[in-house]
């Protein structure tokens, strides 16, 4: 069987041992890990990937904390704009997104627009950034979770939330949007 492994403790050991199992097994080559801290080892993901402009909206949508009513609303709709405006091209990455939302807030007139621009670019910019696909290109190759669960494949998610707790939690929660987004596609 295939697995998603979210370890909030970011425990470098309970990886190491998952490793020596899978290679006890024969499944080495199905493991994988996604982590901001051991980039070299890690693989990328783009959550911009699998989705809709609309299935796309939900996603990031409900991985934020909105305070308020209107702003939760007005950034909804922000972001179905900015994926309305980006599903033309086949490519899209955070980076886009956020220079997207960067252009629909007028330089920084748009309060709403501004304040979504730089909750998304605070992860182009961030520690997770070059894992998200925004940096320089990488040698590791790209994870679809969407193929990892069809190939019951393993994902072994490193998010060190007691060093990284501001992007770790919004990492976490972009990962079980995108879970719940692969759960509803594979029951097609």
């Amino acid at each position: 069987h295939g697995a998603v492994i979210i370890d909030p403790k970011g425990d470098r050991d309970f990886y190491e041992r998952l490793k020596k199992f899978t290679r006890a097994v024969g499944r080495e080559a199905d493991l994988h890990l996604l982590s901001a801290t051991y980039t070299d080892e890690s693989v990328t993901w783009n959550p911009c990937r699998i989705g809709n402009a609309s299935e796309l909206q939900s996603k990031f949508y409900n991985s934020a904390i909105y305070s308020e009513p209107h702003y939760a609303k007005a950034c909804e709709l922000a972001l179905l704009k900015v994926f309305n405006e980006l599903g033309e091209t086949q490519e899209i990455t955070l980076n886009e997104v956020a220079k997207e939302l960067e252009t629909l807030s007028r330089g920084g007139k748009d309060e709403t627009m501004a304040g979504l621009f730089m909750d998304l670019n605070n992860l182009v910019l961030g520690d997770w950034g070059q894992i998200l696909g925004c940096g320089a290109s990488r040698k590791g190759h790209e994870l679809s979770l969407l193929d990892l669960t069809r190939r019951n494949e393993i994902l072994y998610v490193d998010l060190p939330t007691e060093a990284q707790a501001v992007q770790s939690a919004r990492i976490g929660r972009l990962l079980l949007q995108e879970i719940i987004l692969i759960s509803g596609l594979r029951k097609l």
